[in-house]
C-alpha cells in the first residue's frame, strides 16, 4: 500500500508543481510581447504579426488560413511548449501550442471553459482541422487544411437574421484550393 501511494504521488506531483506558462511570458527576437492581450473585455490575446521590432509591429487576432511565421521564444531560447492566456477571473480564453518557435496549435475558450475555435499548424502554416464552435456547443464552420491550402469538405453556419431568415448552412469540397459549394445558395447573390 505504501509503495502504491508513494508511486502515485511522484507519478502526480510533477503536474501539481508544474507552474503554467503564461502568454506574458513569450515574446519576439527582440524581446517585444509575441502576445497582446486586452484586459478590457473578455478576448484571447492577439499574435503579434510581422516580424518587425520598435514601433513598427501589430497585433491582430487570428482567423482561419492564416499563416504565423513569427518566432516564439521564451528566455533566450526558441519556446517548445504550452502557454495559455487568462481572463481576469483565471479563467483559460486560450491555449496556444509550439514546437521550436513555431505555433502547432491555437485553441481559444468561452468564458464557460467550452471551446470556441481550434486550428492545426503545422510549423506555422495551417495544416489540419479548423474547427469553430457556437457557445451552446453548435458547430459553427470546419474548414481542413493542406499545407496552407483549404482541402476537403467545409462547413459554415450562417446568421441571416439581419434578413429576418433562418440561419442557413453553407457546405461543400474544396478541391485544389478551389471551393465547390454543394449546398442550395443561402443568398439570392451568390
Amino acid at each position: 500500500m505504501k509503495k502504491m501511494i508513494t508511486s502515485l504521488a511522484l507519478g502526480v506531483l510533477p503536474f501539481f508543481l508544474s507552474a503554467q506558462i503564461l502568454v506574458d511570458e513569450i515574446h519576439i527576437a527582440c524581446g517585444n510581447h509575441f502576445f497582446n492581450e486586452i484586459n478590457t473585455h473578455r478576448q484571447a490575446a492577439m499574435l503579434v504579426r510581422g516580424i518587425f521590432c520598435g514601433d513598427s509591429y501589430f497585433w491582430s487576432p487570428i482567423s482561419a488560413g492564416d499563416t504565423i511565421q513569427e518566432i516564439a521564444y521564451r528566455g533566450e531560447d526558441l519556446f517548445t511548449g504550452v502557454c495559455i492566456d487568462l481572463d481576469t477571473a483565471g479563467n483559460v480564453m486560450g491555449r496556444y501550442t509550439f514546437q521550436n518557435g513555431l505555433i502547432q496549435k491555437l485553441e481559444e475558450f468561452y468564458a464557460t471553459g467550452e471551446v470556441d475555435l481550434i486550428i492545426h499548424y503545422k510549423d506555422g502554416i495551417p495544416n489540419g482541422p479548423c474547427i469553430n464552435l457556437l457557445d451552446n456547443g453548435v458547430l459553427y464552420s470546419y474548414v481542413f487544411f493542406d499545407n496552407g491550402i483549404k482541402s476537403g469538405a467545409y462547413y459554415r453556419l450562417l446568421d441571416r437574421t439581419d434578413y429576418d431568415l433562418p440561419p442557413c448552412v453553407d457546405y461543400g469540397q474544396n478541391l485544389n484550393g478551389e471551393r465547390f459549394q454543394l449546398s442550395p445558395p443561402c443568398f439570392d447573390e451568390e
